[in-house]
């Protein structure tokens, strides 16, 4: 996949620097030239079905999740070769990065633990499953990862996750 110089515009946001990569896709921070809000742009290449149609699945999947601790689609749409997915940009890290910095104290981990079951159930009781949760998997949102984390489930910023419905009778 080709790699997007900074400043190209997808949209109304403006590509700044490519933040990941994975398999299936390319992460940008971008800017929102009309909020100016930082947001994090998942690019997938609409010539890889499989991708695509990941990220086609995962799209619907998200339209039924508005939780505290699980990440927002702000936006979505195609752009030349590419299909795009839009979420606000966290800038604090994932919970993986947060426990190489050493072990949790208890209080940490009851608020981890409360949250992750949270948004794990919001999602289940909508019909929607999340294929392993690991630690990657979660950004942590609050400003400084020494204090007790608030967490979001990443939809989009990891290929690890695979969301889909679940058969319903």
């Amino acid at each position: 996949m080709q790699v997007l110089e900074a400043s190209t515009r997808i949209a109304h946001y403006c590509l700044q620097r490519r933040i990941a990569r994975g398999g299936m896709s390319h992460v940008y921070l971008a800017q929102d030239i009309f909020t100016e809000q930082l947001v994090a742009l998942k690019l997938v290449d609409k010539n890889q079905s499989e991708y695509y149609e990941r990220l086609q699945r995962e799209i619907r999947a998200l339209a039924d999740l508005t939780h505290n601790h699980i990440l927002p689609t702000l936006d979505y749409g195609p752009y030349h070769s590419w299909y795009y997915l839009v979420t606000p940009y966290i800038e604090h890290g994932t919970l993986r990065e947060r426990l190489v910095q050493g072990p949790l104290t208890i209080k940490e981990a009851g608020s981890i633990l409360e949250q992750v079951a949270s948004a794990l159930q919001f999602a289940h009781d909508r019909g929607i499953s999340i294929g392993i949760p690991n630690p990657q998997i979660f950004c942590c949102v609050t400003g400084n990862m020494s204090t007790l984390p608030t967490l979001v489930l990443l939809n989009c910023l990891t290929r690890q996750v695979i969301l889909r419905k679940r058969d319903v009778c």
